[in-house]
């Protein structure tokens, strides 16, 4: 198609009275400021293109009322007309303008660069680049188990007056002692990235010195076969103080996990926690009383709400 080349007061007069189902002919004042924007006179065009016709178009977007105005960058792969109103209804929606939209709905990308939101009934919510999210696969410690030996001391970490109080596994800075879980990738996990597994955990009194956690695990797909384990450590601590404080909430991050062996969803980690006080792998461990653990978990990246089908992405 080809582009007609209105006056900035004649494209915000058509994008504006077509928002609100007024025929373009009937002129009616938009209230505030527009910026001048030649690609304002194309936003107008949009409205008036065939069904069927293919438009990748980029604009910054300004839409509002009286002195309120909101800004929006974004570029749209419009498949038909209908969509490319859709958008703009609902972000004019947002923003108090009574616009509703019921035309059918094809897809939409919202994009900045090689980041991307791409929705469509087929394929759902798809996110990329910059656009994707972190969430954490937590493995509560209540739900780990204790083996046959070198197993921590599940005892008491708070109470007030007579209560029972709550209770933790504490782990000796003496021995390695252990818990063992096993854990499942999410549906929604961004296929190929790495995971960064840390633990929570709080020291039981206000002393000096650092506490080395490690992890050995071994990974399977479905139908793959379980291999050797490996073993990561790590003993810096967040906050990093240089004496402990007691009862304080301390995260300690180990190293990532290759994500390029998990090959679909609903792979499989078998784990082992333990506090490191040999300091194997050169990460010491110096602090003389016991830790508690509080969790393990794993962040993760997302690229969809989940997997389109039940087994693969």
């Amino acid at each position: 198609m080809s582009f007609k080349n209105y006056s900035e007061n004649e494209s915000i007069e058509r994008i504006y009275n077509v928002l609100k189902g007024i025929n373009p002919d009937d002129k009616e004042g938009f209230l505030g400021q527009m910026p001048k924007n030649e690609a304002l006179s194309k936003i107008a065009q949009m409205f008036e293109v065939s069904s069927g016709e293919n438009i990748l178009l980029n604009i910054p977007l300004y839409i509002g009322t009286g002195t309120f105005f909101k800004v929006f960058t974004v570029s749209l792969e419009v498949f038909n007309t209908g969509t490319f109103l859709g958008v703009v209804s609902t972000l004019v929606n947002a923003y108090s303008l009574n616009v509703q939209y019921t035309g059918t709905f094809t897809a939409i990308q919202v994009v900045s660069g090689s980041n991307k939101v791409f929705v469509n009934p087929e394929y759902g919510l798809l996110l990329q680049g910059d656009a994707t999210v972190w969430d954490d696969l937590r493995v509560p410690m209540n739900d780990a188990r204790p083996g046959l030996s070198n197993s921590p001391e599940f005892a008491v970490f708070l109470t007030t007056g007579g209560s029972q109080g709550v209770f933790l596994w504490w782990f000796d800075d003496a021995s390695e002692e252990e818990l063992y879980f096993a854990v499942q990738i999410p549906h929604d996990y961004k296929q190929g990235t790495n995971l960064h597994p840390h633990v929570h955990w709080t020291p039981q009194t206000s002393a000096t010195g650092t506490v080395s956690w490690g992890l050995e695990y071994t990974l399977s797909n479905i139908t793959g076969t379980f291999g050797t384990t490996k073993i990561i450590y790590g003993n810096t601590p967040e906050p990093n103080d240089y004496s402990l404080v007691a009862n304080r909430h301390y995260l300690t991050e180990l190293p990532e996990i290759d994500g390029s062996d998990i090959l679909n969803v609903s792979s499989m980690l078998v784990c082992r926690v333990f506090r490191n006080a040999t300091g194997a792998g050169g990460s010491s461990d110096t602090y003389t009383p016991d830790a508690g653990l509080l969790e393990v978990d794993f962040h993760y990246q997302i690229d969809s709400l989940g997997s389109r089908s039940e087994y693969t992405k």
